[in-house]
């Protein structure tokens, strides 16, 4: 394992880094250095530690890598080209059902079911509890026999 002295400029180009990730791992300790006699920086590498980055040239250690990067895009591919198909079927029911849908008109008066639906069995409770004269609850009765407009509990 033979150790080579080496600027950090030369270091970036054997390793296939920038510079300034060569400058981070000194900083580090991740890689051996020296100041030198001129005030440069110099980068210990070993064999070993070029050997890390595959080369250019070196195809045969990264073919399996792409081939499996090559495999999951082609998959995500067809997992997106699905998605937009379901996507596109459901806007389409959708469009579809939103066309059956008649127009709903609101009513011309408001419904008077809080006069027709009131209970006779609460009468008792509900003048308890507002402590209405014998004149307002007659009133109140008489209102909801003949289904008045006017609100239940006038004086």
């Amino acid at each position: 394992m033979a150790r080579r002295r080496l600027t950090v400029q030369e270091v970036a180009a054997v390793l296939g880094t920038s510079v300034d990730a060569v400058r981070s791992r000194v900083r580090r300790g991740s890689l051996a250095s020296e100041k030198g006699e001129d005030g440069r920086v110099y980068v210990w590498l070993g064999s070993d530690e070029a050997s890390d980055k595959p080369q250019v040239g070196d195809e045969g250690s990264s073919r399996p890598l792409i081939e499996s990067k090559d495999e999951t895009i082609r998959l995500l591919r067809e997992q997106l080209e699905q998605a937009n198909e379901q996507d596109w079927e459901n806007r389409r029911i959708i469009a579809a059902l939103t066309q059956r849908i008649p127009a709903i008109e609101a009513p011309q008066e408001p419904p008077r079911t809080h006069l027709i639906n009131t209970p006779p069995a609460t009468k008792g409770r509900t003048f308890r509890k507002h402590r209405l004269s014998k004149k307002a609850k007659k009133r109140h009765l008489q209102c909801l026999r003949s289904r008045c407009d006017l609100p239940p509990y006038h004086l």
